[in-house]
């Protein structure tokens, strides 16, 4: 994974274009927001926390699926407080904003009973915005945490983990991942063995349906970006994971 040090001005960015003619283009791209809790004076202190944005460039609509990763189920060593932590679809929802006027942004759950992952249908160019939110902590002011990964389809996800319609004719249905963990560096954890750095990177091990260029803003990221190639060209590339 890509990881940047805790305490700077950072963005994450990713670019994804379909392998397979029927598929699409996709964009996930992040601002630098420095984010202040709600009615915080000026003067208070600020946190930096990465936002998000999803962005489709094609001509048709598109489906974005969220997949929210989970706290352990144990404390690290050295961790006596993991901080808040976004894990459910719908509380992430809450913090998303749509470039279409009067669009509320819902991720769709593929079952009756899942929290962590659904879906969310992007119209032709448009782009939805992650905005950290922002709580009082003991250190000021902090933002949740979130680890995710974000896949695209052309039809809704089903619950099937590689439904994707990969460019592969063995692996037809394999979807690339754009993921990362942010904010977990102001998320108010408590312990030198929490987890500190935001991380992103693409995953290509299930598969390759889409291009996807990742793009980091701030001053520690160790990579100004990553971008994966087409199936079995992925060796040597930065930042991405698979063949």
């Amino acid at each position: 994974m890509l990881s940047n040090r805790p305490g700077t001005e950072n963005c994450l960015m990713a670019m994804a274009t379909t392998v397979v003619s029927t598929m699409f283009i996709a964009t996930i791209s992040g601002t630098c927001p420095t984010a202040r809790a709600q009615g915080a004076p000026a003067s208070s202190t600020a946190v930096n926390a990465t936002a998000i944005r999803i962005i489709n460039q094609t001509q048709s609509s598109v489906y974005a699926t969220l997949v929210l990763g989970q706290p352990p189920a144990s404390l690290p060593a050295n961790c006596s407080n993991p901080g808040k932590q976004i894990v459910s679809v719908k509380e992430a929802a809450r913090h998303f904003k749509s470039s279409v006027a009067h669009r509320a942004v819902t991720f769709i759950a593929q079952a009756a009973g899942v929290s962590d992952k659904g879906y969310y249908q992007l119209k032709p160019g448009e782009i939805i915005t992650y905005q950290p939110p922002t709580f009082s902590c003991t250190s000021g002011t902090c933002s949740p945490a979130m680890t995710y990964n974000v896949f695209f389809t052309q039809k809704k996800y089903d619950g099937n983990p590689n439904n994707g319609c990969g460019g592969s004719k063995v692996f037809g249905d394999g979807t690339n991942l754009a993921e990362g963990s942010i904010n977990f560096a102001i998320n108010g954890s408590q312990g030198t063995g929490c987890a500190r750095a935001d991380a992103a990177d693409i995953s290509a091990v299930n598969g390759i349906n889409s291009f996807i260029k990742l793009e980091m803003r701030g001053q520690a990221w160790p990579f100004p970006d990553a971008e994966n190639s087409s199936f079995g060209h992925n060796a040597n590339e930065s930042g991405v994971y698979g063949w």
